[in-house]
């Protein structure tokens, strides 16, 4: 009988998730919104964190270190004749490597809404969607793996 609870429950979520994207398709009077125009250039003095690119090459550059460091303590020193990491410093590195992501994928979503003319709340929508998004990815793949 269990599988009854569990059909019941994905029935319930179904419906709601339909209701809530009829509810949102038809609240607003999206078919006659017009979006901003954005600036064609940009200024060559603008600051560093103004340039996706160079955001994007810097975290690039985080994850490489981050994860180098994960893979030398946890396992990797052992071959250079030094003792054996701790797990809790391994599993320390291995958080911080999740705050990173996490933390790029809100900032990078914020800024991004918000460069393309969405308000503050609608811009931390946004970011909230993407960490959201990020704890169901995890919660999946810890129930797949195991």
């Amino acid at each position: 009988m269990p599988q009854a609870g569990l059909l019941a429950s994905t029935v319930l979520m179904g419906v709601l998730t339909a209701g809530l994207v009829m509810l949102v398709a038809n609240g607003r009077r999206w078919r006659s919104y017009t979006p901003t125009a954005l600036p064609t250039t940009r200024a060559s003095g603008e600051p560093m964190s103004e340039r996706p690119g160079m955001l994007a090459l810097g975290f690039i550059a985080v994850v490489f270190v981050v994860g180098g460091a994960v893979v030398l303590l946890a396992g990797g020193l052992t071959t250079m004749g030094t003792t054996a990491p701790s797990i809790d410093m391994a599993v320390a590195v291995s958080a911080l490597l999740g705050l990173l992501l996490a933390g790029f994928a809100v900032v990078g979503s914020y800024s991004t809404a918000r460069s393309h003319g969405a308000g503050y709340a609608q811009a931390l929508l946004v970011g909230l969607w993407a960490l959201g998004l990020l704890f169901v990815l995890a919660v999946a793949a810890k129930l797949f793996l195991g």
